[in-house]
């Protein structure tokens, strides 16, 4: 795929405005915090969408080998943020204090709605932007390593906003997990089930506390 200097500039605009929304999520909070997630990730999803279009391969959602590594990766990267948790509390002393900071944000919203969103909003959209988007572009223009790394470093800074360390460093790893799946894979499906079922699994089901 070919970017031209337009598709530079709409992915760097598009990279300003997802900054901003985490920063209102994170610093500003002017509204309930999982709407705001949920209309931020739904533009951005709206923006891979229309710059990528049938490129993404959503008919791929429906073959037993993307809900394969999907199920599987989504609980490789389980186990990870389980053991993550063990050396963290031996690492950083304030690691415990900033999992549980994370956690709060479970209390602004009723735990189905949460969960029904991160299923079938939240995590499919941020697929779609950032590794259907913003790594495919930038894969494009800079090369494949290149282009994953560089997304999945902004995946993680992004998180900054929070000011917890813990949630960057989840970001972090969570954006170097996805965006290698989906450089190996080259299909968006896996991905998107693989996310889907990690945020439902991390904050509603089987958190990590």
């Amino acid at each position: 795929m070919k970017t031209s200097s337009i598709d530079v500039w709409f992915l760097t605009i598009s990279l300003f405005l997802a900054v901003f929304f985490w920063y209102v999520m994170f610093l500003l909070r002017p509204f309930n915090f999982w709407a705001e997630m949920a209309g931020a990730t739904l533009f951005l999803g709206g923006v891979g969408i229309y710059r990528m279009g049938s490129t993404l391969g959503f008919r791929r959602l429906r073959t037993p080998r993307a809900w394969a590594l999907g199920i599987g990766s989504a609980l490789v990267l389980y186990l990870i943020f389980l053991l993550g948790k063990v050396l963290s509390q031996r690492i950083f002393p304030f690691s415990s204090e900033e999992i549980s900071i994370i956690y709060t944000y479970r209390t602004e919203g009723n735990p189905l709605v949460v969960l029904l969103l991160l299923l079938f909003l939240i995590g499919p959209c941020e697929e779609i932007y950032w590794r259907g988007f913003v790594q495919s572009s930038l894969s494009s223009l800079l090369g494949k390593f290149q282009g994953f790394l560089i997304t999945s470093l902004f995946y993680g800074l992004i998180h900054l906003w929070a000011g917890n360390l813990m949630l960057f460093l989840a970001a972090l790893v969570c954006g170097l997990s996805w965006g290698w799946l989906y450089q190996k894979q080259r299909e968006l499906a896996p991905v998107i089930i693989s996310h889907a079922l990690w945020d439902a699994l991390i904050f509603v089901i089987l958190p990590v506390q």
